[in-house]
């Protein structure tokens, strides 16, 4: 029977500490992790929310040949502009999405290439600056068509906060390899006292603990797993509710 070397045991008091180390790391990375999956998730509702009220403005402000015509290109570009700030948090983009997103694009009279999140925000304010010029938007309108445009703005910028700055990888990187350090001695000291089965559970515990924690601190990861934000129905709801 394999018996691995003495000089790597731990005394039991030193692994009592390293226990308590390890609770506090894992701890502290997974509520950060989970701060950071929660803000995004409310970020994108607002998103949803600001669309609405969007589509709403436009109704109530614009008059009904305005509406028709370039009430509905400031609707296509807001549905584009959600897909530019999907693909651009997540660098991914599927190809039935992407078709989607240029087909907007080109309903909104946006060239391809000029398909950025801040591109889009300047030609929808500019766009309605001209309609308040011509006449179509009156103040109050506009007003409103601006500051629901600040509330997008702003989540926007929050999205892209959380992307730009994640937990730093060193941090993962220790958290990591103190959790299968703790695990290896937990193990060593439940053999020898004759249950191995309990520690190899403790330490499951303890390694899953820790790896739910580096998957939801991605919220945006391009393989949608089940802890990233469901961001593509999400768009699909705003295009399908602005282009009804």
């Amino acid at each position: 029977t394999f018996e691995p070397p003495k000089n790597i045991f731990l005394s039991g008091k030193a692994i009592s500490i390293l226990g308590i180390a390890v609770a506090i790391f894992i701890g502290f990375r997974n509520t950060q992790a989970i701060d950071r999956w929660w803000e995004a998730r409310k970020l994108w509702g607002e998103l949803v929310n600001s669309s609405r009220l969007w589509k709403d403005s436009l109704i109530a402000y614009l008059d009904e040949e305005t509406l028709s015509k370039q009430g509905r290109l400031l609707l296509s570009t807001q549905s584009a502009l959600m897909w530019a700030l999907n693909f651009e948090l997540r660098n991914f983009a599927k190809k039935d999405d992407l078709e989607l997103f240029q087909m907007l694009l080109k309903k909104s009279q946006i060239a391809k290439h000029m398909g950025s999140t801040r591109y889009i925000s300047e030609i929808t304010m500019r766009r309605i600056n001209n309609l308040h010029r011509e006449g179509k938007l009156d103040n109050w309108g506009r007003n409103q068509m601006v500051n629901t445009g600040s509330l997008i703005t702003t989540s926007i910028g929050g999205l892209q906060r959380i992307r730009n700055t994640p937990i730093p990888p060193p941090y993962d990187v220790f958290v990591r390899i103190l959790s299968w350090v703790f695990g290896s001695q937990l193990i060593i000291a439940f053999k020898r006292d004759g249950s191995i089965l309990t520690g190899a559970l403790l330490t499951a515990g303890f390694i899953l603990a820790e790896r739910i924690g580096s998957y939801i601190e991605g919220p945006f990861d391009k393989d949608g797993s089940t802890f990233s934000i469901p961001q593509n129905e999400l768009c699909h709801l705003i295009t399908d509710e602005l282009t009804a």
